[in-house]
């Protein structure tokens, strides 16, 4: 295998595009979506998009498996966490997708490379990256799932040659 052959190579050439997946195949929901309803949809991705308005897809924030866990932080410290949470369900405050979500998240457009992605990525302790357009409106997003489902597949195909 030459050098432009490379898997590192290809993350050069690759556009975020190319296998991302699509907005519409994304759970994505509104700020103003309750918190039970957040929960409920973090049982499958692991994350959701929270975005302004649903219809334009203006991306304003994300929500984890990670942060929904301040939600049962107790209202005042001991051993197990580290400090309380005013998101915690025990003050009341957190009551909608906004109240939780971490705002402002990482992006990349659908014409960056791989290696930009992986890199955002990396850098940032993240495994996932919204698509975005020039507007904030998202587009789908790409996931270290993503990047491991290419390597496996160039992999498998230069065993193949």
């Amino acid at each position: 295998m030459d050098q432009t052959t490379t898997f590192p190579a290809l993350l050069q050439r690759i556009c975020v595009k190319d296998i991302m997946t699509p907005a519409k195949n994304l759970d994505i929901i509104g700020e103003q979506t309750p918190v039970a309803a957040v929960l409920a949809s973090l049982k499958r991705p692991g994350h959701v998009w929270v975005v302004q308005e649903t219809d334009l897809r203006s991306l304003t924030g994300v929500i984890t498996t990670t942060d929904a866990l301040s939600l049962f932080a107790p209202p005042v410290g001991n051993q197990e966490f580290d400090k309380p949470s005013l998101t915690s369900l025990s003050f009341g405050l957190a009551l909608t997708a906004a109240d939780i979500m971490t705002a402002k998240p990482f992006t990349v457009s659908p014409t960056s490379t791989l290696h930009s992605a992986v890199t955002i990525m990396k850098e940032n302790s993240i495994t996932q990256l919204p698509v975005v357009d020039s507007s904030n409106n998202i587009l789908g997003e790409i996931t270290g799932r993503h990047l491991i489902d290419r390597y496996l597949a160039t992999r498998s195909k230069d065993q193949k040659a």
